[in-house]
């Protein structure tokens, strides 16, 4: 017969186990589905990406040297391909959604 404290320990180990099967399957899950969906969104190219600088202007002492506001319109549906940029970039998205793959 097992103690009481023992029992314990095999009951939290078993939620512990559970949970954590859980919480992986739920992560592949959401991982395929990203997959899947990444793999419908065509990527947009050159001729369809619209894009127009609104400003550029120098910063005194700053880490970043410049300040630019650009408005870039893709297409419903597509996607730029994966990219990086060398300067801080804040997004502001008026219609739509932005996903960052950092």
């Amino acid at each position: 017969m097992l103690s009481l404290s023992e029992r314990r320990s095999i009951a939290l180990a078993l939620a512990i186990d559970i949970a954590l099967a859980l919480a992986i399957g739920t992560g592949l899950a959401l991982g395929l589905a990203n997959a899947r969906d990444a793999k419908e969104k065509p990527e947009a190219d050159e001729h369809s990406v619209r894009r127009a600088e609104v400003f550029s202007h120098p910063l005194p002492k700053a880490a970043y040297r410049n300040v630019s506001v650009i408005t870039v319109e893709y297409p419903p549906g597509t996607e730029s391909p994966k990219h990086g940029h060398d300067v801080a970039v804040f997004a502001h998205v008026l219609q739509g959604a932005v996903e960052s793959q950092h």
